[in-house]
């Protein structure tokens, strides 16, 4: 068999394991299941295969998965980390672990970054099917296929005399000058901007979109000026929940160093991150990079925990080369109208409603990529989202919702599963928040 076999029968093989392990917990008869596993294990065996994922390395607990996220030039490759080094199998097949002082930063680096994109590129099966709960099956559909370009507005100065009203205007992406968020990011004014948008408009989408680009190097479809090679992609309710002191008086950009320190040690270990960390640190404060802040609008007020962290921002913008950086925050309108959230020095872009032919470009991507998952022909994708685009066109309130990314890639993922939607508005509604109820508990 080929190698490529062997790889899908080594995956097979965890995902029983995985099922073996939760069915076993369950206090369930699991002798079908267990001679599967034999089976394969020895099928593996006679072809001179092992499974690295079967042999636990000595010492503490480790993060990471069994993808690879870094080779080593010497058959080895990263496929994790813990709090004594970094998780390694060997070109034989061992797991070993070794202290991250012996690996080249840029190694380390250049795995982080890779476990990192595979997190921002994630959008799993399960949202195609809502009825999708095999425990064998977890191919995903990756952002990069089916995002769309999206569209801002000039936000001005928020309305110091009636800040409500400047905050329900951005909501609704009111706003002179509309242009693709791509190119107003790229222009020289927009070297620290906060991107404003509601609930679904795609303000986290866009964060994810940029990581997984950069990350990974596939950034061909950006502007030359947002081609950095250098990201850092930050949850603020993460650093204010972690990594603001409650004892500070002010707000220091360390605290956001130690929140990537935290990042980094989520997904390589707690041994690789401080190297990593102090290498990425170093290098953005002297090369330049993008760096990206989401979420502002979940940052609590107790504590002054939003004071800090807006010191912490500037402090942070200071600390970088001008010329070289650019600083992306995003939060809801309603949160930024308030005076007291406001970042100084920064412009506002608001995001835009989807127009239709935003739409149109969604589904025609959503369903091309959902058609080697669903086993369908070209032209019966094509057929199914010149259905969707049709509904849209003949129901006036589901165009009205398709203008919010997140309800449209709900109508798409129900629609996909249905090939038609409810046609009561209040029905519609109860299908997508039971769809969004199943995702969260899975």
């Amino acid at each position: 068999m080929t190698g490529q076999g062997n790889s899908n029968l080594v995956q097979t093989l965890q995902a029983l394991r995985r099922s073996l392990a939760y069915l076993e917990s369950s206090g369930m008869d699991v002798a079908l299941l267990r001679a599967q596993v034999a089976a394969i294990e020895a099928q593996l065996g006679e072809r001179g295969v092992v499974d690295a994922s079967n042999v636990p390395p000595h010492g503490a607990s480790w993060v990471g998965g069994d993808e690879i996220l870094a080779a080593l030039g010497d058959r080895s490759v990263i496929i994790g980390g813990n709090a004594e080094g970094v998780l390694i199998i060997t070109g034989d097949g061992n797991r070993i672990i070794r202290s991250p002082h012996d690996v080249d930063p840029t190694v380390l680096l250049r795995a982080y970054y890779r476990a990192l994109a595979n997190e921002c590129r994630r959008l799993p099966l399960s949202v195609v099917d809502p009825q999708f709960v095999g425990p064998l099956q977890e191919r995903t559909l990756s952002l990069a296929d089916v995002y769309t370009d999206l569209d801002v507005v000039s936000g001005g100065r928020p309305d110091a005399d009636d800040p409500r009203r400047w905050g329900l205007r951005m909501a609704r992406g009111e706003g002179e000058g509309r242009l693709s968020l791509l190119e107003a990011l790229a222009e020289p004014n927009m070297s620290c901007a906060v991107l404003l948008g509601d609930a679904g408009s795609g303000k986290t989408t866009f964060v994810n979109y940029m990581a997984y680009s950069l990350a990974t190097g596939e950034d061909e479809g950006l502007p030359e000026a947002l081609r950095c090679p250098l990201v850092l992609r930050l949850l603020l309710r993460d650093v204010a929940a972690h990594c603001l002191p409650s004892d500070a008086s002010r707000g220091e950009a360390c605290m956001l160093w130690d929140a990537l320190e935290r990042d980094i040690a989520a997904r390589l270990g707690s041994a690789a991150a401080e190297r990593v960390c102090i290498h990425l640190q170093g290098r953005i404060q002297e090369e330049g990079g993008l760096i990206l802040l989401d979420g502002l609008d979940e940052v609590p007020t107790a504590g002054e925990r939003r004071k800090l962290l807006l010191e912490a921002v500037q402090d942070l913008v200071g600390e970088l080369p001008a010329a070289r950086s650019r600083v992306l925050v995003t939060a809801r309108p309603y949160a930024y109208a308030d005076k007291d959230w406001q970042l100084p020095g920064f412009e506002t872009l608001a995001l835009a409603p989807f127009s239709g032919d935003q739409a149109e470009r969604f589904i025609e991507r959503w369903y091309d990529a959902v058609r080697p998952l669903r086993g369908w022909s070209d032209a019966d994708a094509r057929e199914r989202g010149g259905q969707l685009q049709a509904a849209l066109k003949q129901r006036s309130y589901l165009a009205d919702l398709a203008s919010r990314p997140l309800l449209l890639t709900l109508m798409a993922t129900l629609h996909a599963s249905w090939r038609q939607l409810p046609e009561d508005r209040a029905d519609l509604y109860e299908e997508t928040v039971r769809l969004l109820l199943g995702r969260w508990q899975q």
